[in-house]
């Protein structure tokens, strides 16, 4: 007897390529989901990163507006000092 014309041998043959056919897609669609991960989980370190590089800037930025602040009110008492003395002359 020929297996190859016995119908359940054929039957058999022809689910185990659908399967195989079925697991070759799957593969392919995790395959492109990992790689989404991979993707995204990159983005968000990098993210992260530059996240970390603002909050310095920012702390830098706050130092020098404090820094300019202190400046300011010196600079004024200076001026308001010598306006005094001018107003002392005359």
């Amino acid at each position: 007897m020929n297996t190859q014309n016995d119908p359940a041998e054929q039957e058999k043959h022809r689910k185990r390529n659908d399967l195989q056919r079925e697991i070759i897609m799957s593969e392919s669609d995790l395959k492109k989901v990992v790689n989404e991960k991979t993707l995204i989980d990159a983005e968000i370190r990098r993210l992260k990163n530059e996240m970390d590089h603002l909050k310095i800037d920012m702390q830098a930025k706050v130092q020098r507006l404090h820094t300019v602040d202190q400046d300011i009110i010196m600079r004024q008492a200076e001026i308001s000092h010598l306006r005094k003395q001018i107003n002392l002359i005359q």
